[in-house]
């Protein structure tokens, strides 16, 4: 349940990219399906919730139940479970990371105070997490202490997948933090070896039930 909560919600919010950047969406067939698309996401939660009503412990499916208020906009609800998941375990880096998120989105995007405080405690548990390092060099940025954001989204850079999108921007926020701090450009990163180069292969096949209600154009989630 929790594999096909995230892959829709995946779809739900990248599958339509304008509607997460503010850009305004025509009204559309696309634009019907992706509210279709929300109800069914919000009904898949509901099973997340009923899980966890009977399996109360389940630190990961809180965990899991947060990120997907949060997918949702609901970050009340979605500070309430990351709470849970810091209060099953506490020496959990990445649980207070996700919960520092949260508190700052429900506060309107705002890290001072108790989101700082969450993002520090993360750092001090493992300085390598990736959403630790990356809010704390907007909070370093925020304050205009550029030099201390550059260093961080610098070492958030090392643990990112490179290439990706994440690290692409991280990289464009140690341009420009160095450039208001004075300091010289970052070097570009080595070119990749070849030898690293590799390809996973494989073919997907539905059951005769599901492929009568596909279409070529469906977007399939592969984990």
């Amino acid at each position: 349940v929790f594999v096909v909560a995230l892959a829709a919600i995946g779809y739900a919010r990248y599958g339509t990219p304008e509607a997460w950047k503010g850009v305004p969406v025509a009204q559309s067939e696309a634009e019907a399906g992706h509210g279709s698309a929300m109800g069914q996401i919000e009904a898949m939660v509901g099973k997340l919730e009923e899980r966890l009503k009977a399996q109360p412990e389940d630190a990961d499916g809180w965990s899991m139940l947060g990120r997907s208020y949060s997918a949702l906009g609901r970050y009340p609800d979605s500070v309430k479970a990351f709470q849970k998941v810091v209060d099953m375990k506490p020496k959990d880096a990445q649980g207070y990371a996700d919960l520092a998120d949260a508190k700052a989105m429900e506060a309107g995007r705002k890290l001072v105070g108790e989101p700082a405080k969450l993002i520090a405690k993360a750092l001090e548990l493992d300085p390598k997490n990736l959403k630790a390092l990356a809010l704390a060099g907007t909070i370093a940025f925020d304050n205009n202490d550029y030099a201390k954001a550059a260093q961080l989204w610098e070492a958030a850079v090392a643990v990112a997948e490179p290439g990706s999108e994440l690290a692409n921007n991280l990289q464009g926020g140690v341009a420009e933090a160095r450039s208001r701090a004075g300091l010289p450009a970052p070097s570009a990163p080595a070119a990749p070896a070849l030898a690293a180069t590799a390809a996973i292969t494989g073919k997907v096949q539905l059951a005769a039930a599901l492929k009568a209600k596909a279409s070529p154009d469906d977007t399939v989630f592969v984990f």
